[in-house]
């Protein structure tokens, strides 16, 4: 332990869920592919790319009845989402800003508190 990096993970076809914090968090410099997936049920963020490089693509997923938002973007971190179900999570903002083409359910979508995160969306379900 004790040096820096950074990973990657494909996550396909799998179940996160009840998990205490975040179903899947992305850190600086990491990478993540999470297709066909069901994330449910956890004590915060469904998904989420936290730190300066982190990058995450979400598709084909069910992301919902998370504590926070289904997913979400912040100190840099990116995140793309696409064809996605994205209801019932308890809370999620856009700092003011409905994403361009997209109504934004209740709790579906976060960016940064200081919008320094980037979240990307195509076609989701999110009401």
């Amino acid at each position: 332990g004790g040096g820096g990096g950074s990973g990657e993970v494909m996550l396909r076809r799998s179940v996160l869920c009840r998990c205490g914090q975040n179903g899947l968090l992305a850190g600086a410099g990491g990478l993540a592919a999470v297709e066909s997936c069901s994330v449910f049920e956890n004590g915060a963020y469904g998904v989420i790319a936290d730190g300066q490089g982190a990058k995450v693509k979400v598709t084909r997923c069910m992301v919902s009845y998370n504590k926070r938002a289904g997913v979400a973007a912040n100190a840099g971190g990116e995140i793309f989402v696409e064809d996605n179900d994205l209801r019932y999570n308890e809370e999620g903002t856009h700092d003011g800003a409905q994403p361009p083409d997209q109504k934004g359910g209740a709790g579906a979508v976060r960016a940064g508190k200081r919008c320094d995160g980037i979240v990307r969306l195509g076609v989701n379900l999110t009401e």
